[in-house]
Order: C-alpha cells, then sequence, then structure tokens
C-alpha cells in the first residue's frame, strides 16, 4: 500500500491506524489459533482441551495473594523473564465519544474482521485494504476540529 502512494509511514495518525486495525485482524488469527490447537487430536490422548478439564484440580484462592498485572509483569522481569507486550503505535488522536462515532460507521462500512481474517489469509487482501483506508479516512475526517 505504501508503494502505490496510500498509505505514507511517516504519518504518525496513519501508523497508529495501521497498527490498530491490523491488530484486530490479528487477534481473530490468534483466537483462531488457540481454539485449533485447543481441539486437535492428540493421539491416545484426546484434545488439550479435554485434557486440561480430566486435569482441572483447582482450589479457592485469596484474592489478596494474586498481585495485579502490572505487579506479575514487574516480577517476571525481575526474574530475567521476557514478554513480548503488543499495543499500538502510537496514540488514537480520538475522543471516546468520536472513537464510538468512529467505529459504527467503520461497522457500516466494511466486512467484520474474522471475514477480513480470512480472506487475508486465504490471498485476498481487498478488503484488509478497503478496511484500512476506510480506517485512516474516518479517523483523519473525525480528527479535525469542527
Amino acid at each position: 500500500m505504501e508503494e502505490k502512494g496510500d498509505f505514507d509511514i511517516d504519518d504518525e495518525l496513519q501508523k497508529f491506524c495501521v497498527s490498530w486495525f491490523t491488530l484486530q485482524v490479528i487477534r481473530i488469527g490468534t483466537s483462531v489459533a488457540v481454539g485449533s490447537w485447543n481441539y486437535h487430536c492428540l493421539p491416545g490422548k484426546g484434545t488439550p482441551l479435554n485434557r486440561m478439564k480430566s486435569n482441572y484440580n483447582t482450589s479457592p484462592v485469596n484474592e489478596d495473594i494474586i498481585p495485579s498485572p502490572e505487579q506479575a509483569v514487574q516480577q517476571y522481569h525481575s526474574l530475567g523473564g521476557q514478554l513480548t507486550i503488543f499495543s499500538h503505535f502510537g496514540t488514537d488522536p480520538l475522543e471516546d465519544g468520536q472513537r464510538a462515532e468512529r467505529d459504527e460507521r467503520l461497522k457500516a462500512n466494511i466486512l467484520d474482521f474474522p471475514t477480513i481474517f480470512y480472506k487475508l489469509v486465504n490471498g485476498d487482501d481487498k478488503p484488509f485494504q478497503n478496511g484500512l483506508k476506510c480506517f485512516i479516512d474516518l479517523t483523519k475526517r473525525l480528527s479535525i476540529p469542527q
């Protein structure tokens, strides 16, 4: 898209839009991969989901001893662990009300994200490109002070 002049990699708003839109599609792919893994058959052992359920030995835990997500990340890092944290590139220029309006308009003008994901993995990138262009356009128009 950049080579065609549809996207300017140096524009911060467009970088945010590409990041946000791509993450929505990636979330669908991640969900599909996890679901597929959990239900695939392990010869002679069943599915990972059924194995987890059969070994589901739990007991109540006092909430006071569970760290917050931020504390857990800090503890993990202090022990030498590394996490990949996915986040949007840049900051959304829209306020909450504008975001809701953009989301409504986006849903009305593009295919849903699962459909975009399935078309993309099957070689049809047009819905992704059209959706991204629509998202960039809506974000630009709504971010201009009236």
